[in-house]
């Protein structure tokens, strides 16, 4: 069997128990523990802080010892978090569980990311990544429609305890799965800081942290405001679980559709930033209207340009490193990210709560989020690192 399958699996049940808690957290939240707009940016944020403290350590412990082992433990960090939200009592601890679950999902995060490039035939990386990523969606889209037909029955503390198993599944999955063409085959020395100099210097990186930090900022942002702002403008749970489905399902349209291109690109870097420009667009969008058909639309289109961007950004790093490096490069891209993460959330949240008018500051904070992400396409542009 290949390693594919087994890791794909493994990414299905992380990304499912992501996404099956993710929309309903600031609900939970606002709802059940009484917390400010600021309490949920805090929780939010918190996790992006302890990733982007930690990506890049976990990186080079995967080129150390191997990828699979950083990938299963950091899965089993993340379902201990989601049990410990499960039974939180007040915000400032659910705040700390993510903290704890900021360590464990960049653990696995840049491991997994890494692990794919290993093992993918040459010449076949966007291949790889697609189906890689695919799995990613289709966690992404079973989940928050779950989650919103087990909150109508039982609540929201049931879905985060159902859900804190499915890590634990997954590290199982990781560990069986026997990749050949990994880190541990690597027996030349490597000079760390040799190998650091060779990925600040690669544009294709350069480009791939600046997406991913701007993508990052978008979609904590959005997993922040966009519940709360359906919630809001009058919608229910399971409207907003269909809200962020449709995102996972156009997401993974984007994915199927781009892969082959991806593989051919000469100029990989403005696939990056045209995905970026479309999250950023349907971002602001979000501020324009609050009728269901046109945030369904947004969430598509947020869908389809987070996967061009997602996709061709980790490509982009896969191509310009090694199996001796890609795991450092990787934690690197992981750091930019979670500090998108951290950034994202602050940034909605304090906005928000500094409006007169919560309808207003939500329409500031969508703007604001939109005009950082699109700051961050034109630096990939306009510096002309587009061309790998």
């Amino acid at each position: 069997m290949k390693p594919i399958v087994p890791l794909s699996a493994a990414t299905v049940l992380l990304f499912l128990s992501f996404s099956l808690q993710r929309p309903f957290v600031p609900l939970f939240m606002e709802e059940d523990l009484r917390a400010s707009i600021t309490e949920i940016g805090q929780a939010a944020a918190v996790l992006g802080l302890m990733g982007l403290f930690t990506a890049v350590p976990a990186g080079l412990l995967s080129d150390r010892i191997g990828r699979q082992i950083p990938a299963a433990l950091g899965a089993l960090i993340w379902g201990a978090a989601l049990a410990l939200v499960a039974v939180a009592s007040e915000p400032s601890q659910v705040i700390l569980s993510y903290a704890l679950a900021g360590i464990g999902t960049v653990l696995f995060d840049a491991s997994l990311t890494a692990l794919v490039g290993d093992i993918s035939p040459k010449g076949e990386l966007g291949r790889s990544y697609g189906i890689y990523n695919a799995a990613v969606q289709v966690g992404f889209t079973v989940g928050p429609a779950a989650g919103a037909v087990i909150i109508l029955e039982s609540g929201y503390r049931d879905v985060f305890l159902a859900v804190s198993v499915l890590p634990a599944a997954a590290a199982a999955l990781i560990l069986v799965s026997r990749p050949q063409n990994t880190v541990s085959q690597v027996t030349d020395a490597v000079d760390p800081v040799a190998e650091q100099v060779n990925i600040h210097r690669n544009d294709a990186i350069w480009a791939g942290w600046v997406s991913t930090f701007s993508f990052g900022m978008l979609v904590a942002g959005i997993s922040v405001l966009a519940p709360l702002y359906a919630r809001l403008s009058g919608f229910d749970d399971f409207f907003i679980g269909v809200l962020f489905t449709v995102q996972s399902v156009t997401g993974a349209f984007g994915l199927f559709t781009f892969a082959h291109r991806i593989d051919t690109a000469r100029h990989i870097g403005l696939l990056t930033a045209g995905g970026l420009l479309l999250t950023s667009l349907s971002t602001a969008g979000f501020a324009l209207s609050s009728s269901w058909i046109w945030l369904l639309l947004m969430m598509g289109v947020f869908g389809v340009g987070g996967a061009l961007t997602f996709m061709s950004a980790t490509v982009g790093v896969a191509r310009g490193t090694n199996v001796a490096n890609r795991g450092t490069a990787m934690g690197f891209v992981s750091m930019s990210r979670y500090a998108g993460f951290m950034f994202g959330p602050w940034l909605g949240s304090i906005i928000v709560s500094s409006q007169s008018s919560i309808a207003t500051g939500y329409a500031v904070g969508f703007f604001a989020l939109a005009a950082v992400s699109f700051v961050g396409t034109l630096l990939i542009i306009l510096t002309g690192r587009i061309h790998r």
